[in-house]
């Protein structure tokens, strides 16, 4: 048999693929900025893996000693049209902090313009993935900017990553609020024409960001966490997910798991809000987006809820296509009816 164990270490946003013999001997053999999403070793040291990067979905390569090439042309269609290529940067966000951040910028871009901006947020992690969503946006005429700011899992080390537990909402927004800013300082971000969304965690941390700011001009919750006191009760990852969140058991500290919950800050929240949610989604239950759905409703703010029947928490990359196209139209019909596409003069 092979003596190697092959394994995958995810890197600064990449997805390597290692092997390591019995005498602990480690090599690597698929590095870049790119994931490989997965692999298929044989006997004799050759490995069949899959890589995709910001360009391509995925094709299908062998890896043969010390040598790669690609054996599959999955998405031709793609040489056909426009895609973006995202550049990638790191930002100062104080305390000595530095944050892996990336920019879109849509078709003809031009400097001297300004251009409405879609951040995406998270509390987990962005990658050198494709990402079609990204893609549409950008095509559509936005920058689309992501940041894995502290608290992500996507390999800057288990520090940075366990940083954000009990404190989501605490310095994750504060790195974000410093990357926005620092965009804003280049000169062609419309700050008056800024959207931001989210999913699952994601969709929390719009959910807080609405809460804490009116600078953002729309927002797309999607599959989001609103209220930690009922979650942690009917979501599929128990009460252990809303103690990593808040660092508290509602039964301890009432009012800790109340204060990280976005719906605790309805009342501050004035930005146009859509809620995309599956009615099977497990980790985040629907109720969580019908609470701050009825709330804001009650208090007279600009707020639409959309529920996909017989979808779950997995709607964006797994769900019936015809409902994964409509997500997106959803998404962009609101940045587009409330940021626009097109740039404005200096």
């Amino acid at each position: 048999g092979d003596s190697w164990i092959y394994f995958l270490l995810t890197e600064q946003a990449a997805t390597n693929l290692y092997r390591i013999d019995v005498k602990g001997n480690k090599e690597l053999l698929i590095k870049g900025e790119q994931v490989v999403f997965e692999y298929s070793p044989a006997v004799g040291g050759n490995v069949a893996y899959g890589l995709a990067d910001p360009s391509s979905p995925g094709d299908i390569y062998i890896w043969e000693q010390g040598e790669s090439s690609c054996l599959t042309d999955i998405n031709p269609w793609l040489r056909d049209h426009w895609l973006g290529t995202p550049e990638m940067y790191w930002f100062d966000a104080g305390q000595g902090e530095k944050v892996h951040a990336w920019l879109m910028k849509p078709p003809g871009f031009d400097e001297k313009r300004k251009y409405p901006l879609v951040l995406y947020v998270h509390c987990s992690m962005f990658s050198w993935d494709f990402n079609h969503e990204f893609q549409s946006l950008a095509n559509a005429g936005y920058l689309v900017a992501y940041f894995n700011e502290i608290g992500t899992t996507a390999g800057y080390g288990q520090a940075w990553t366990v940083a954000s537990e009990g404190d989501q909402g605490g310095r994750n927004y504060e790195q974000t609020m410093v990357g926005v800013d620092e965009l804003i300082a280049r000169g062609y971000v419309d700050e008056k024409r800024m959207g931001v969304t989210g999913g699952s965690c994601g969709g929390f941390m719009t959910n807080w960001i609405v809460g804490h700011t009116d600078r953002f001009a729309a927002a797309v919750a999607q599959r989001s966490i609103v209220n930690h006191l009922s979650k942690v009760g009917t979501a599929d990852n128990g009460p252990e997910g809303t103690r990593n969140e808040t660092g508290e058991d509602p039964w301890s500290n009432l009012e800790q798991v109340w204060r990280r919950s976005p719906v605790a800050y309805a009342e501050d929240m004035h930005t146009p809000l859509l809620i995309v949610h599956s009615d099977e989604d497990h980790r985040c239950p629907l109720e969580q987006a019908e609470q701050l759905f009825a709330v804001l409703r009650w208090m007279g703010r600009e707020v639409e809820l959309v529920i996909f029947e017989g979808e779950n928490h997995g709607l964006s990359r797994g769900g019936r296509p015809g409902n994964r196209i409509e997500r997106l139209r959803r998404i962009s019909g609101w940045f587009d009816k409330h940021l626009g596409t097109k740039p404005s003069e200096e």
